[in-house]
């Protein structure tokens, strides 16, 4: 059961912090929390791109006409009907990008690269990560890879 104070704060909150006891210096702690921004840019960009794409799907006279088609069917309980319905707004979806999955493999790169220069910079692999420059993700991906 979660805590009143917490749900109240999580209410409030529009992130989550996770607090973890470690030994790092305070270059890797720089590191890890630039890693931490990376995602969060990338995961920003990825919302933008989703949002532009579902607002070009909105805009499609067809897809307007399969939402009106399913209100209907879902009254009239009509599961044949409803069912295809379904399908033709599934496969209109996956025509303009707008899938769990397409989110899922676009950011999965981005999340293990940047978990495992996580996992290195705590020592779980042993050694560090010479970080010279900020935004140098692109270098280290093309050199260590």
């Amino acid at each position: 059961m979660i805590q009143p104070e917490l749900k109240a704060y999580r209410r409030c909150s529009d992130r989550h912090v996770l607090v973890l006891e470690t030994n790092l210096t305070y270059v890797e702690k720089c590191q890890i929390f630039h890693y931490a921004d990376l995602i969060r840019k990338a995961s920003n960009e990825l919302t933008g791109i989703m949002k532009k794409r579902y607002d070009q799907l909105v805009r499609t006279k067809r897809y307007r006409k399969l939402k009106s088609l399913y209100k209907k069917y879902k009254d009239a309980d009509n599961k044949k009907a409803l069912k295809d319905v379904c399908d033709q707004m599934k496969e209109m979806q996956k025509q303009y990008d707008v899938t769990w999955d397409y989110c899922r493999t676009s950011m999965i790169t981005y999340w293990k690269e940047i978990w495992n220069r996580c996992r290195i910079c705590t020592n779980e692999s042993g050694g560090c990560i010479s970080w010279n420059r900020k935004m140098s993700l692109f270098r280290w991906r093309n050199d260590s890879f």
